[in-house]
């Protein structure tokens, strides 16, 4: 009698992820290309990346640069860098990247991956420039370094930090943007919870709330996501 195959039930977690990306993507393009479906991105964008990609390339101007040349030599670079399109391009190369490394036995680099693919989703969904969001990564990282500490403990829970930023700049309702920074770290809370199961960074259900709220006080965009307290609130 055949053995009946186990799940495993991370590695299931693992490539949801990466198709909700995708399909985030996909759900981008259809928006600045009328009438483009999943498999038109799949097509027209995926199987590009997945042509011409080097995974020795790991700065996203560089990586852009892979698909400028790959698509027309004559197309200025400042031009698409400057667009929303150049974050799309990057996100789907990090995670065709991702899937690439989970195929090959590399969890712990398939996650890291995926982590920067989530990262450039939400960067693409937000609708900013490669260069204001390589350049707010790097503000990112440092506030990070500063908030976390020591080395170890940086690389341990950063995967979980850029997926909370990720998904606050996702989430961040379109009409009125957050109200606080509290109605923030409530709506991300879960999703971040469920996220860290996942790379096996466990946090405390009790502290998890103060501590997402302090890794969003140190985002470099702070200031623009999140009201301050209005003056006489505290008299309230």
């Amino acid at each position: 009698m055949t053995e009946p195959e186990v799940i495993n039930r991370s590695r299931l977690g693992f490539e949801a992820r990466c198709l909700a990306t995708l399909h985030s993507l996909a759900g981008y393009y259809g928006s600045i290309r009328a009438g483009k479906a999943f498999e038109d991105f799949m097509n027209e964008v995926f199987a590009v990346v997945n042509g011409h990609d080097d995974q020795s390339v790991e700065d996203p101007y560089e990586i852009e640069r892979l698909f400028i040349r790959a698509a027309d030599p004559a197309i200025a670079f400042e031009k698409v860098a400057g667009s929303p399109f150049a974050p799309m391009i990057v996100s789907c190369t990090f995670a065709r990247r991702a899937m690439v490394a989970s195929e090959a036995g590399e969890p712990e680099q398939a996650w890291i991956y995926l982590a920067e693919a989530s990262f450039w989703c939400g960067v693409t969904l937000a609708e900013k420039g490669i260069d204001q969001a390589y350049h707010q990564t790097v503000g990112d990282t440092k506030r990070l370094q500063a908030t976390l500490g020591a080395n170890k403990r940086i690389e341990k829970y950063q995967p979980v930090v850029e997926f909370a930023y990720q998904r606050v700049r996702e989430m961040r309702p379109a009409s009125r943007g957050w109200q606080s920074r509290t109605q923030a770290v409530q709506a991300i809370k879960a999703d971040v919870l469920a996220f860290g199961e996942t790379v096996q960074v466990s946090m405390s259900e009790e502290q998890a709330g103060k501590t997402i709220d302090g890794w969003l006080a140190k985002m470099p965009d702070a200031a623009e996501l999140f009201p301050g307290r209005k003056k006489g609130a505290a008299a309230l």
